[in-house]
């Protein structure tokens, strides 16, 4: 199966868009190699061209991962200061908790498929120690976000955060759809 895409997209991006798909959906370790080529429409050749093997596309994908997120939080900062910035993130995180499909934080995903921090599919994972603390110090500088201690409510990272009177939503009780309202303010 193929996605269709195959004549306008360069094979490495069908390869980590397709591992993106397939990993989040199913897991990377669920995910062959032929798999993979078959459904990117491309050769085990251009694979092997792209990525020494299946562990060099698992890094590639996270950093692919890591890198949207992180675009996706530049773009809110660039937008907005202060509370507005915090909120906006969290709207974003919401967003993507609601959306269809969703099958928890793809960084703890990989995480947990790969218990062993000293592993480089681990450490490329923003979830890892070694990961979330490069991550950290590239946003701990950002003086638009306030404190942690001026934040709306109880949070944390990758996906488990509660929302407070503040941002005018609630979650939806555990296995209901999620009907989430924008916030107003």
């Amino acid at each position: 199966m193929t996605t269709g895409a195959t004549d306008r997209t360069h094979p490495r991006e069908r390869l980590l868009d397709t591992a993106g798909r397939l990993f989040y959906t199913q897991g990377i370790h669920a995910v062959g190699v032929e798999q993979l080529v078959t459904e990117a429409g491309v050769t085990r050749a251009t694979f092997y061209r792209h990525f020494a093997g299946k562990e060099g596309l698992v890094v590639a994908y996270l950093e692919a991962r890591g890198a949207g997120v992180e675009d996706a939080v530049a773009a809110i900062l660039a937008a907005h200061r202060g509370r507005d910035a915090l909120l906006a993130i969290m709207d974003m995180i919401g967003d993507n908790l609601c959306r269809p499909g969703f099958r928890g934080c793809g960084f703890l995903n990989a995480a947990a498929e790969y218990p062993d921090p000293a592993h480089r599919c681990a450490s490329a994972s923003p979830s890892t120690a070694a990961g979330s603390t490069a991550c950290c110090a590239r946003w701990s500088a950002t003086p638009v976000i306030p404190t942690p201690s001026a934040w709306p409510g109880p949070w944390s990272s990758c996906g488990t955060a509660r929302w407070s009177a503040a941002t005018s939503t609630t979650p939806a009780p555990s296995g209901q759809p999620c009907a989430r309202p924008r916030r107003t303010s």
